[in-house]
């Protein structure tokens, strides 16, 4: 999928945002790097996994919400193995049960 100059004037108008030409430049770039993300992540093998929202929410896997002191930058991006188009690759996206845990430096 690919944007238009046509596409990021409509986005600029309903979204009610001016910018010179070197701003929706840069929109269009930051939008092509996006839709090819998302045709990457379309990729993912998804057989035999329920989306959540065809679950019900008692089905959800619940948590006790427990307050903790944030993550660095450099922790955060421990966890992931690589970035692609300026993205971060999530290592697994289905999670059961409690996700990893990312640890401090």
């Amino acid at each position: 999928m690919s944007t238009t100059e046509k596409d990021i004037a409509a986005m600029y108008e309903l979204a009610a945002l001016t910018g010179d030409e070197r701003e929706r430049s840069a929109m269009s770039d930051h939008f092509e790097k996006l839709f090819r993300h998302l045709e990457d992540l379309s990729r993912m093998p998804v057989e035999g996994v329920v989306p959540y929202f065809l679950l019900s929410h008692r089905d959800l896997p619940r948590e006790t919400d427990v307050p903790r002191e944030p993550l660095s930058a450099p922790a955060i991006r421990r966890v992931f193995a690589q970035e692609s188009e300026g993205f971060l690759v999530v290592p697994r996206v289905v999670s059961r049960g409690a996700g990893a845990e990312c640890e401090e430096e």
